[in-house]
């Protein structure tokens, strides 16, 4: 804009003198200009199509780039072969992208040289008007020489704005797409809204219905279900019958197609989300390894406590790392990646244990653990989860696992099935229904040390 206002101030004076010598001069210039401007316009239009139609190219390039550089896949591209056809479609989509781009740097090209020769067949008009003048002794030679310099001062001029409104174009389409996703939370009002949330005393599905964006499958359907202050959920099922989304959807994550979720009795529409998430930790399977300190990694979970190395270490304690980090030259400020000079890597049970001790550090409510000992065998499993009845006493917590042993932990287990609920009850109840539950711990009982468990339970 600044650069617009200062070339308009800068015609003014020109196209002031150039008038002087013929009312049509300054017309003759700006139309001139007119096509390159207009060609400046549909180019970036031409180019934020391109980005959006090559963006699916672009990630997946980047992607495929990434496992060039990712210990974990340069393990399995060795031993499966994978270099020759990895490299080879890298190829394919770079040349893809790349030919694309030239489509549009060659299409351009076309059209500047169109918008230069129009550009060079005004000044030539204007030049024979130049000459006239001169034949009719209005203009000198010094005259002439003058004002066909002014000429070409006022197509860059006029060329220079254009560039500037082709900027301001690029700029207004580009963030047109960012604002869309930016007032997506503002649209749906979570955060200002004045219901805050306290104490989490219970939370309600009400005949709730999920579909995941552009599909048609029910990934829940018509769920009803609340779980009280205090009580320890699991929530169990066979691989997609939507144990995942039922959490997401329990926490305020996902928003319901039908239905309603409550908190305290209100309606999770009409309370203050922010206030929500802060009463909640969530520990996820697919749980992120921040390459940055261990003081960092754990205190993610509330930085309020980022600072506060007494807690940190009483939770790397309670989770089975405090005298690794004590060993560290670093302790607490070691980063936890080979990337970084001084830095260590985690196994992936340690990066569990980081991720739990993360998810406790804050003083929430509830506790969701999302496949929380995924990474563990069975017997450090049971561990884990003798750890998490230790740290989460008087608190809610919400536990999904495809291991059915430690289910005997919790006050009430739910079984899902194709996005319903099929089964609730106790460990001992869903045992002696001999139902689903039976069937899938039945298959899972020789990973367990109570082999027996069956009789136990059938003649207790």
């Amino acid at each position: 804009m600044i650069g617009i206002l200062k070339n308009l101030i800068s015609l003014v004076g020109i196209l002031g003198i150039l008038l002087s010598i013929h009312w049509t001069v300054p017309i003759a210039l700006f139309v001139s200009t007119l096509p390159g401007i207009v060609l400046i316009f549909i180019a970036k239009s031409r180019s934020y199509k391109m980005n959006v139609t090559t963006s699916p190219l672009q990630r997946e390039l980047g992607f495929t780039d990434g496992l060039f550089i990712n210990k974990s896949s340069i393990k399995e591209i060795k031993i499966n072969n994978l270099g020759d056809y990895l490299i080879k479609r890298w190829s394919h989509l770079y040349k893809n992208i790349q030919k694309r781009n030239l489509g549009l740097a060659g299409w351009e090209a076309k059209t500047k040289s169109f918008a230069a020769l129009f550009l060079q067949i005004a000044s030539l008009c204007v030049s024979l008007i130049l000459i006239n003048q001169i034949s009719k002794g209005v203009l000198s030679i010094g005259d002439y020489v003058a004002l066909l310099g002014a000429v070409t001062t006022v197509q860059t001029l006029f060329s220079s704005i254009g560039g500037n409104l082709g900027s301001i174009f690029e700029t207004a389409i580009f963030n047109n797409a960012l604002m869309s996703i930016l007032e997506y939370e503002v649209k749906n009002g979570g955060d200002k809204k004045e219901d805050y949330v306290e104490s989490i005393e219970s939370i309600s599905l009400d005949n709730v219905t999920f579909f995941y964006p552009r599909s048609d499958v029910k990934a829940l359907a018509n769920i009803s279900l609340t779980i009280k202050k205090g009580e320890n959920v699991s929530i169990v099922g066979y691989n997609g019958s939507g144990k995942t989304t039922l959490v997401k959807c329990l926490i305020g994550l996902y928003e319901v197609n039908q239905g309603s979720c409550y908190i305290n009795g209100r309606n999770i529409k009409e309370i203050n989300r922010e206030s929500y998430y802060h009463k909640i930790s969530a520990i996820f399977q697919d749980f992120f390894k921040y390459k940055y300190s261990v003081r960092e990694n754990v205190a993610f979970g509330d930085l309020d406590k980022l600072k506060n190395d007494e807690e940190l270490y009483q939770l790397l304690e309670s989770v089975g790392l405090s005298n690794k980090v004590k060993n560290y030259k670093n302790k607490l400020e070691t980063y936890l990646t080979r990337e970084i000079p001084d830095g260590s890597d985690l196994s992936g049970g340690e990066w569990q244990r980081i991720a739990i001790a993360r998810g406790f550090l804050k003083d929430s409510d509830v506790i969701v653990l999302d496949e929380p000992t995924a990474a563990v065998d069975p017997i450090t499993e049971l561990e884990i989860f003798e750890l998490f009845n230790s740290l989460s006493k008087d608190k809610t917590t919400i536990t999904i696992s495809h291991r059915l042993g430690p289910t005997k932990y919790s006050d009430r287990i739910i079984v899902l099935d194709k996005g319903k609920i099929v089964e609730e009850g106790s460990f001992q109840t869903l045992i002696k229904k001999r139902g689903l539950f039976y069937e899938m711990y039945q298959s899972q009982s020789n990973w367990y040390k109570d082999e027996n468990v069956f009789t136990e339970v059938e003649n207790g």
